[in-house]
């Protein structure tokens, strides 16, 4: 039996010794200083980090002491920093500083010191901040010459069995807050609306798994997806609207369900259908441009596009440009894409150009620009003239085209009104921007031509010159007076021509 006991003892001892040496390894090994190495999980969402000076360990738990990394329904959680030699001692007093990332938690005392008591231990309270989420708490010590430091985290919400203490308006998406009239999706537009609410305890701290009723306000019928939803961990719910067959606005009603908490939702609008044929418009900013004698000149080629409500078009929409003269668009898009329901391409001159003895049926110097976009039912299409004009004025006086010379007879000392008419060789209107301007003028004066310049027109323009003889001379008896008026027209790109014209007056 002696011998059986010492036998027992014998190993004893030797199991002691190899723990005693892996112990003594373990402390050993490592170097340096400083932060490194991370150990084992301590609990709570906690770790211990520890250097050859010593460890700071860190574990989270609520009041009772029971581990938790939660804060939530405003109980806050207990921070336990333990600080350890390279032994494995607990230090006492030692100073620890604690710190969290984020304002969704604070620390007390404010101060976010503590002093480490004989099992080396440093409490600090962690309470609920502003707003809610994930952070970390850090607990910083001085062992020896290092600091180290333990790391936690935790997250901030609002407890399943808090009180709602209100219900608030997220957002929306489209962020625009407008969708588009059923049936009428296609790029960029949706017909469906997500609108975002959250319920909240006291600290604005979202509520988890509360049922939440919606219910809509608008003049036209829209469709509410869900009448109700359950909040997430964030406290979030969230109401989905489609569109109905007719514009209109809504706002969505969300209520705390068995409560009187209610938010409403900003308005949203139901709008934008289908581009229709009537509400399909053309124009051009200048109709007569100097595009017969010169290449590149620009004009732009606007469209309008409306749905059946009156609605601008959603962006995006479509709208394609074909010309027999000229050119239209550009490399890199053929046409244009709506924003607001319009938009516009340049149309510049150059062959091919229309004139006097080419293609049968083609007007000279006339372009003829075909502007098309699609609905969902059916192709819209228009079309506008676009007038290349030529440089040389013909002028033309009570319709016979003249060079000048006419003479004309007033018959009192009053203004005589004499009025001529401008075309170019193709008998189109001469460039928008033509100045009209008198010249020359012997016994007679000329208050103002008008209109002094040729306007935007696709028609040959009308020009008015009040023509007042001298009043030194006329009316004074004897024989009659004859005085001398030119007019210079010159157009934007060309040089002037000059029509002699002149006055016999009494």
């Amino acid at each position: 039996m002696a011998f059986i006991f010492r036998a027992k003892l014998r190993r004893k001892l030797a199991y002691a010794a190899i723990g005693l040496l892996v112990s003594i390894g373990l402390t050993s090994c490592g170097g340096g200083g400083g932060v490194v190495g991370v150990g084992g999980t301590v609990g709570g969402g906690s770790t211990a980090t520890t250097t050859t000076d010593g460890s700071v360990a860190i574990a989270l738990t609520d009041t009772t002491g029971t581990a938790k990394n939660t804060i939530s329904g405003g109980t806050p959680l207990v921070a336990k920093a333990t600080v350890k030699d390279a032994n494995g001692l607990p230090i006492k007093n030692v100073v620890v500083e604690f710190s969290v990332t984020s304002g969704i938690a604070v620390l007390s005392p404010a101060t976010g010191t503590s002093l480490t008591d004989a099992s080396g231990i440093a409490e600090m309270g962690v309470e609920a901040g502003t707003g809610a989420g994930a952070a970390e708490i850090s607990a910083t010590a001085t062992i020896g010459a290092k600091s180290v430091i333990g790391r936690a985290t935790f997250s901030v919400g609002a407890s399943a069995s808090a009180t709602p203490a209100a219900i608030n308006f997220v957002s929306a998406t489209p962020t625009d807050k407008s969708i588009v009239i059923q049936g009428a999706g296609g790029n960029g537009r949706t017909e469906v609306a997500i609108l975002i609410f959250k319920v909240v305890d006291s600290s604005n701290n979202g509520i988890a798994n509360k049922k939440v009723n919606f219910t809509t306000q608008s003049s036209q019928t829209v469709t509410l997806i869900n009448a109700t939803a359950t909040t997430g961990p964030d406290g979030q719910a969230t109401a989905t609207i489609n569109s109905g067959t007719q514009p209109t606005t809504v706002r969505v009603i969300a209520t705390v369900d068995g409560t009187s908490i209610s938010a409403i939702s900003d308005t949203l609008t139901v709008t934008t259908g289908q581009p229709v044929q009537t509400a399909f418009s053309l124009s051009v900013e200048t109709l007569n441009i100097s595009g017969w004698n010169h290449d590149n000149v620009k004009t732009k080629i606007n469209v309008l596009m409306a749905d059946q409500s009156g609605n601008p078009v959603a962006d995006g929409t479509p709208v394609v440009f074909q010309t027999d003269s000229g050119a239209v668009g550009s490399s890199a898009l053929g046409g244009c894409v709506t924003v607001n329901g319009g938009c516009s391409a340049d149309f510049r001159s150059q062959n091919p150009r229309y004139g006097i003895g080419n293609t049968a049926g083609k007007a000279p110097g006339i372009a003829t620009v075909t502007v098309s976009s699609t609905s969902a039912l059916t192709t819209l299409t228009g079309s506008v003239k676009v007038i290349l004009s030529a440089d040389t004025p013909h002028l033309f006086v009570n319709g016979v085209e003249t060079t000048g010379g006419n003479v004309f007879t007033a018959l009192d000392c009053t203004p005589l009104l004499v009025q001529i008419e401008l075309r170019d060789f193709n008998g189109n209107p001469l460039p928008a921007g033509t100045k009209v301007e008198a010249a020359n003028l012997t016994d007679v004066t000329i208050s103002a031509i008008f209109p002094g310049e040729v306007p935007g027109t696709q028609a040959p323009s009308m020009h008015l010159i009040p023509v007042k003889p001298d009043q030194t001379k006329c009316g004074n008896g004897g024989a009659t007076h004859t005085g001398i008026f030119g007019v210079n027209v010159t157009p934007p790109l060309g040089s002037g021509t000059l029509y002699t014209f002149k006055l016999n007056f009494p």
